[in-house]
């Protein structure tokens, strides 16, 4: 259920901010959206759509494939930072969401908007480098 002892989750958990979100999200990616800041540690991966909790441990995208993680990828407090803020559950699917900003992947990863450097704001800011993404993981990025 919402977490109505958080005021940012209690906030997001109205209905009417659902309704906001569907005018200028997909749907779909709305629902996630609100879903996923109106709780406080479960998520809906907008990428792969996997129900998890913060900090759980996940089952790998590609079992048994023996590669090694992107540097600076695979560390936890950057996934958890990830994991809080887009709701995105691992590098692959974070990968897979910035594909429109290829860029920006290394820069963005598990990071807050204060945190941002003026070129990342700049990409992000503008179309897309990439326009075979999928548009409604694009807006949410």
């Amino acid at each position: 259920p919402p977490n109505y002892n958080d005021p940012l989750c209690a906030e997001f958990a109205q209905i009417e901010v659902l309704e906001m979100l569907k005018t200028i999200l997909p749907d779909e990616f709305a629902l996630i959206l609100w879903y996923n800041k109106s709780r406080e540690t479960s998520r809906i991966c907008p990428t792969c759509q996997r129900l998890y909790r913060i900090g759980d441990i996940l089952a790998d995208h590609f079992p048994g494939s023996g590669d090694k993680p992107i540097e600076g990828m695979g560390s936890s407090e950057r996934l958890q930072n990830e994991q809080t803020l887009s709701g995105l559950c691992s590098p692959v699917c974070f990968i897979a969401a910035a594909y429109s900003y290829p860029t920006i992947i290394k820069a963005a990863w598990g990071r807050t908007e204060e945190e941002f450097d003026d070129e990342t704001w700049h990409i992000l800011n503008g179309p897309p480098q990439d326009t075979v993404g999928d548009p409604g993981l694009t807006m949410l990025m």
